[in-house]
């Protein structure tokens, strides 16, 4: 998965803007946040926790979830375009 964000950020990069990385920052925070709080409380998505194979993290999820709602959305973005 890191490696397809890696590739992602890559070959988009010539089409940043600020509006491009406002959004980025936004919905990682966002999805972050969701996660965070969904874990310390078991409120937003039930009671679940994650392990150590995501990697790093911080308030027991791993980083790597925030960024990955980034690549989704982008690609539900993609999608809706070709259609």
């Amino acid at each position: 998965m890191l490696l397809s964000i890696v590739m992602v950020l890559w070959f988009t990069r010539s089409d940043w803007n600020r509006k491009v990385i406002i959004w980025a920052v936004s919905t990682f925070v966002v999805t972050f946040t969701l996660e965070a709080v969904g874990v310390a409380t078991g409120v937003i998505f039930g009671k679940y926790t994650y392990g150590p194979t995501l990697g790093p993290g911080l308030f027991n999820v791993p980083i790597l979830l925030g960024i990955n709602g980034n690549y989704y959305l982008c690609h539900c973005f993609n999608f809706n375009k070709g259609n």
